[in-house]
């Protein structure tokens, strides 16, 4: 599901440059789950551009089933995994995407990479002497 706040944007989505489709918010859509992202691109008069990337991360459960297929069914198992992790199979996408739309009244948003860990925090606890 996209949606934006307002809603009725238009928004492109691509996967590695290729469309996989043009819809207005909100929308709930299904993608075929592949190993590539989906790059949310989203429009509407009166507002700034908004982008998301849809990173496409290997399901919670897929690592514990490696793991107990190891153990249980010996190295058959992995080839199995080797191929849905080829593909792709064994990948999800963010169930739902909401895109906030700032009105171009107000400045324009900072563009925030979310698939990069942010930066540490130092501790501005102040030193009192013992």
């Amino acid at each position: 599901m996209v949606t934006t706040d307002p809603p009725g944007a238009t928004c492109d989505l691509t996967k590695e440059g290729t469309p996989v489709a043009v819809i207005t918010t909100p929308k709930m859509i299904t993608v075929k789950r592949t190993k590539h992202d989906i790059d949310i691109h989203c429009e509407m008069d009166g507002y700034h551009d908004a982008q998301f990337v849809n990173n496409s991360g290997i399901q919670s459960t897929t690592a514990g089933n490696v793991a107990f297929a190891i153990g249980t069914l010996g190295i058959g198992a992995i080839v199995g995994w080797g191929v849905d992790s080829a593909t792709g199979a064994d990948n999800e996408y963010d169930s739902s995407v909401l895109m906030l739309m700032t009105p171009l009244s107000e400045p324009a948003p900072e563009v925030q990479d979310l698939n990069q860990p942010e930066p540490e925090k130092k501790d501005e606890t102040p030193d009192f002497p013992e």
